[in-house]
């Protein structure tokens, strides 16, 4: 007879079988789990942000030479380029004088300040004298000298030119800068080429004194520089004489201002241009003088149009037509001899000269 089993053994032995096929049953869950974990693709983590570090500003090291170029720009305070000022002052006469090739028109002033920073208004000689004696007071300045050229300003099929003038400067520590303050360029470092560098004072000297009393007018002058939608036009006048006409001319032309990689450059032109026998010149300027400045305005039928029809250039030259004004009825005018003889009006070109080294301050 077999021994008889204890209930209470076979309770335990039933729960020990039942707790084992349960912990089968989660090993076999976990592998499962584990093993779709393994075989899923990897997320890729999210990159950290990064945080910004402190960074120390930009400081621009003090310079001398730019010290000495400030301290001349500031001497020379605010200015107006360009002479329309001068032109509209009552005083202000064009005068007819004899020249080489026959008689030239001359816009004569009123005497003119000996300190060119005090002149209303100037032009890039006398803002490169200016320039000039400022800097040969620097100590940080070794040379100077003004530096010409000549600037195309096309207009139809001609090919007229206006001058400019800079100012090279070579400093103490060997370094240059071509130096140009009037808003035809920037400030420091202008790229310009010179036909001529100007080294003998009596020659400046003896150009300033002509020019504190007037400027020829065969040769295109400055008037003014204008800027609209974000062009900038510059305004010159002309005044030819023959024995038998007159002939006035106000300018725009569109302007590449220069910069230390573009040179300054005169592209699309346009001019209202009043041309009159001599004979007639008296009839006119009564008409003129009885409409007041803006005659021209009101009558464009005594003007003629050349150049550009741009509609933003001809509204500029529209909007100086005054300035066209002041350069016909201020003429005083004169018949010529009985026994002149048409003379031709010449442009001179300006020669290329090998450029010489900046006068020594020292």
């Amino acid at each position: 007879m077999s021994p008889e089993k204890n209930p209470i053994d076979l309770s335990a032995s039933l729960r020990s079988s039942q707790f084992l096929a349960l912990l089968k049953i989660l090993g076999l869950v976990w592998g499962l789990a584990a093993l779709l974990l393994a075989c899923a693709p990897e997320e890729p983590r999210p990159l950290p942000t990064p945080t910004p570090t402190a960074t120390r500003p930009l400081v621009i090291p003090d310079n001398d030479n730019v010290k000495a170029l400030n301290a001349a720009k500031a001497a020379l305070g605010d200015f107006e380029f360009g002479f329309a000022s001068l032109l509209e002052e009552d005083a202000t006469k064009i005068v007819i004088e004899p020249g080489p090739l026959g008689e030239v028109a001359r816009l004569a002033y009123p005497p003119q300040p000996a300190n060119p920073a005090e002149w209303p208004a100037v032009d890039s000689f006398i803002l490169s004298y200016a320039i000039q004696q400022s800097l040969m007071q620097s100590p940080q300045v070794q040379g100077v000298a003004l530096g010409r050229f000549g600037v195309a300003a096309p207009l139809d099929d001609l090919q007229d030119r206006v001058d400019h003038v800079a100012v090279w400067a070579r400093f103490a520590d060997g370094s240059q800068a071509i130096v140009d303050f009037s808003p035809l360029a920037s400030s420091f470092g202008s790229l310009h080429s010179a036909t001529e560098l100007l080294t003998d004072a009596g020659q400046i000297e003896n150009q300033f004194a002509q020019w504190r009393q007037g400027v020829p007018l065969d040769l295109l002058q400055p008037m003014k520089v204008v800027k609209k939608q974000n062009n900038v036009y510059y305004l010159l006048a002309q005044v030819l004489i023959t024995p038998e006409r007159y002939h006035f001319s106000l300018r725009a032309h569109l302007t590449q201002t220069a910069t230390p990689i573009q040179p300054l450059r005169l592209t699309r032109g346009a001019a209202a241009v009043v041309e009159i026998k001599r004979t007639d010149y008296e009839a006119l300027r009564k008409l003129l003088l009885a409409d007041g400045p803006t005659a021209f305005n009101e009558k464009p039928e005594l003007l003629t149009h050349r150049g550009d029809p741009d509609p933003t250039i001809q509204t500029v030259l529209t909007d100086q037509l005054p300035l066209l004004w002041h350069l016909v009825t201020k003429l005083e005018h004169q018949l010529p001899p009985p026994d002149a003889t048409p003379v031709p009006t010449v442009t001179p070109t300006p020669t290329a000269t090998r450029p010489a080294l900046p006068q020594d301050t020292s």
